[in-house]
């Protein structure tokens, strides 16, 4: 359980670094705190089509597992575009409420109303994750987990660090 849990978590992390990413590669004129980065349509379909085809190429998926990716992506990225709209708000919400005079207690509200709209974020890529994971064979789960970066720290402890309990 605890593995899966680091995959998921990781797999979270990775795609808002790259949502991040690739909101910052469009217009380089600062927006205002109320209008937060967000990757256009078009752009964020290119990633998720990129995303694809690295998983078809690396997992060998046929067209009924394509269409069936295609499909999750097609429900749940709208959802996850909106919520990720949301996070960027509060992040900078939270940022202006500490730039300026701190009040401790309002800014602890707003830190954690982050947290659930960030832990909202985290549920919707997780669904997209167990909708990939549903239509991949168990070959294909244990590739995608082996071609995945963070399987490195699932498989190798670190240096220095104690070994593994079973």
């Amino acid at each position: 359980m605890t593995r899966a849990l680091i995959i998921l978590l990781t797999l979270s992390v990775g795609l808002n670094i790259g949502l991040l990413f690739r909101t910052s590669q469009g217009d380089r004129t600062p927006l205002p705190p109320d209008r937060p980065p967000v990757p256009p349509p078009v752009q964020f379909e290119r990633l998720m089509d990129h995303h694809l085809e690295q998983m078809t190429n690396g997992l060998g998926l046929n067209g009924d597992q394509q269409a069936a990716i295609r499909t999750a992506h097609d429900r749940l990225f709208p959802s996850i575009r909106e919520s990720h709209r949301e996070v960027e708000r509060l992040r900078n919400d939270a940022a202006a409420a500490f730039g300026g005079d701190v009040d401790a207690n309002a800014f602890r509200a707003r830190v954690s109303e982050l947290s659930r709209a960030q832990a909202t974020l985290d549920s919707l890529l997780t669904e997209v994750l167990l909708a990939e994971a549903a239509v991949l064979d168990p070959e294909q789960r244990q590739q995608y987990v082996k071609q995945s970066p963070w399987s490195r720290r699932i498989e190798e402890p670190a240096r220095g660090a104690p070994p593994r309990r079973p």
